[in-house]
């Protein structure tokens, strides 16, 4: 006869979960050393983090190699070593071409940051560009300050806006201020010739200006007009610098 006890089944116990082994840090040991680092200059500390990513480089091949051929690579590699902090700021101003040419050693890891900020704003003027559309970037006439024309009267000479978004990137050949040419830019100006120059100090978008260069066959180069429209043109062209 078998008995069966009458008690309570034993419990098997509870074994604590494997905590991870905690890894000391190896760059920024101490608060001091902490507190030091922040004190290096932006340079000094590029120069470091260079040099921390080839001895991490090398750790992460030294362990490939030993889990791939333990026989022949019986030493495990030892952890990677955390990069000094670079400020989201000092990031920042790396994005200048000519900041970012001070530095004789930048690691790659701010090159590949660099380089990922830079497609993505040429990512977002291709999808501002495309939302403008073509109708949106046409130079249109601006008919807020038109005014009747008075049969027998002398025409007012108007000087179209894109006129002045190209002066402030390049010279306006003396030519382009006949009455003629004006009037031919007020009335054409949606479909003349444009380029883009390249935006300003401080703004991310360039502006749409007369492409001179084509224009020129058009409207005649400089010193190619006869004295009578030098007459005409000169006039013109010192009313519409001092507007």
């Amino acid at each position: 006869m078998v008995s069966v006890p009458s008690g309570p089944p034993a419990q098997t116990p509870v074994q604590p979960p494997v905590q991870p082994p905690v890894c000391a840090p190896k760059t920024h040991k101490t608060e001091e050393i902490r507190k030091r680092l922040k004190d290096l200059s932006l340079d000094t500390r590029l120069s470091l983090n260079v040099d921390i990513e080839k001895q991490n480089e090398a750790r992460q091949l030294k362990a490939y190699n030993h889990t791939a051929d333990p026989a022949n690579f019986p030493d495990d590699a030892s952890d990677i070593v955390s990069v000094i902090t670079i400020k989201s700021s000092e990031r920042d101003s790396l994005r200048v071409p000519s900041f970012l040419a001070l530095f004789s050693k930048v690691p790659k890891f701010i090159l590949a940051w660099l380089a990922g900020e830079e497609q993505r704003e040429k990512e977002k003027r291709k999808r501002d560009d495309a939302l403008l559309g073509r109708e949106a970037k046409r130079r249109c006439r601006d008919t807020a300050d038109e005014k009747p024309r008075v049969v027998g009267s002398q025409t007012q000479i108007a000087f179209h806006q894109i006129l002045y978004d190209t002066d402030d990137f390049v010279s306006i050949p003396l030519p382009f201020f006949t009455n003629k040419n004006l009037r031919y830019i007020m009335d054409h100006a949606s479909t003349l010739a444009t380029t883009k120059a390249n935006p300003k100090p401080g703004e991310t978008k360039g502006t749409w200006i007369l492409d001179i260069p084509k224009l020129m066959a058009m409207f005649g180069e400089e010193l190619s007009i006869s004295y009578g429209e030098y007459s005409e043109a000169a006039p013109n062209c010192f009313r519409f610098h001092k507007s």
